[in-house]
């Protein structure tokens, strides 16, 4: 998946997506990772994140 924050589609897909009713979702420079399921168990082991340089 690749999207451009701070895009008009970008706001556009939040507008109508579950996220709509958290006012900037997605707009910082620098947060939170959001790390999600869908309804059903899910379990999450080695996950690394770093910089792209």
């Amino acid at each position: 998946m690749e999207y451009e924050r701070k895009s008009n589609i970008f706001d556009a897909l939040v507008a109508r997506s579950k996220y709509e009713k958290y006012k900037g979702f997605g707009a910082q420079e620098k947060g939170n990772i959001l790390l999600q399921d869908h309804g059903n168990e899910v379990w999450f082991r080695n996950v690394k994140i770093r910089e792209i340089r």
